[in-house]
């Protein structure tokens, strides 16, 4: 109770938080002995003034987060923010390095409450090293190396985004997009919801997406993502399976955007 009004800290289904966490770098890319600054900042999302504090705590002995407590005030419907230092051990292995945010709101003299734990990814890649995964949320596939990190989104038709980790440019910073036709425009896969499996192989990881077509019944179009141990290059592979009883013919074109040159457009044709 604040001010005479009730305040969910803790959300449930349909719920939104009081506080909105979002993260610059939004995902810390790192190596054994790395260290870096992740800047935090923190939207009300209520219309009220908030205060209290935000505790980091590391969920892996191998990476360190600190200060560990931050303190925040933030009007109603603002924003405040704060830094924190991140440093993964130099006997670190390749995995992902969780950090809890653990919100606290002071609701009056020496009462505190607790709102929704925050994670807060970052990542260790040793040279040689791989990772692949879905994150929690279920929204895109994270494949990595010790040179790249390729994130495909399986609820936007498979819009696919590539890091150097090196530099920490982007490479691909979308949109991507696949288009069968013709007509090819309007894209039908545009925000299409993805079927996705991941595999590892000896020093690869694979990551497979699958639409299927409203327009052309019987009709799926996949996407293979082959990423290998070291290298800076990722491998797309395309493909259409045809359930129709019928042959059918079609074009594809595909397109991304990159930050160096304008991108051609290209067009295959195919059989299904």
């Amino acid at each position: 109770m604040i001010g005479g009004e009730t305040m969910r800290f803790r959300t449930g289904i349909g719920r939104k938080p009081a506080l909105e966490f979002s993260y610059e770098p939004f995902l810390f890319l790192g190596h054994p002995g790395a260290k870096g600054r992740v800047k935090v900042t923190l939207r009300n999302q209520t219309k009220m003034g908030l205060k209290g504090t935000v505790t980091a705590v590391p969920k892996d002995r191998r990476i360190a987060a600190g200060p560990r407590v931050h303190r925040f005030e933030v009007e109603p419907e603002g924003f405040a923010g704060f830094e924190c230092d991140v440093r993964i051990d130099s006997a670190a292995s390749t995995s992902y390095l969780p950090i809890s945010f653990r919100p606290s709101f002071a609701v009056g003299e020496g009462d505190d409450v607790e709102g929704r734990e925050e994670i807060y990814h970052a990542s260790c890649v040793a040279p040689g090293g791989l990772l692949a995964a879905i994150d929690p949320e279920a929204k895109f596939l994270d494949l990595q190396n010790d040179r790249l990190r390729v994130s495909i989104s399986v609820r936007e038709g498979g819009a696919t985004r590539i890091r150097d980790r090196v530099t920490g440019s982007m490479v691909v910073d979308g949109p991507t997009w696949d288009a069968l036709g013709p007509p090819f425009w309007p894209t039908e896969f545009a925000h299409r919801e993805c079927e996705y499996a991941l595999e590892r192989g000896d020093r690869f990881v694979v990551a497979k997406i699958y639409m299927r077509s409203e327009v052309h019944r019987g009709l799926t179009l996949f996407k293979e993502y082959t990423l290998r141990s070291g290298s800076p290059l990722v491998t797309i592979q395309y493909g259409l399976v045809n359930d129709h009883p019928k042959a059918r013919s079609f074009e594809l074109q595909t397109g991304c955007r990159r930050t160096w040159k304008r991108p051609p457009s290209t067009c295959r044709r195919g059989t299904a």
